[in-house]
């Protein structure tokens, strides 16, 4: 078996890549959590649906 002396390093052009997915993963929890709240606290007051509403700025 051969060890190899030279240490494997990543590309520096996927350093600022892996950065902006970690970002972007990060966003899409907090809009999730939000949009899930929005949601939750629509349908707790039942504003969730009802009669004659064909979109939520009517309602």
């Amino acid at each position: 078996m051969t060890t190899p002396s030279v240490k494997a390093q990543m590309p520096k052009s996927v350093r600022p890549a892996l950065v902006g997915v970690r970002v972007q993963a990060a966003l899409n929890l907090a809009a999730g959590g939000l949009l899930s709240a929005v949601v939750d606290d629509s349908a707790d007051h039942g504003r969730d649906k009802g009669p004659g509403c064909s979109g939520w700025w009517q309602c």
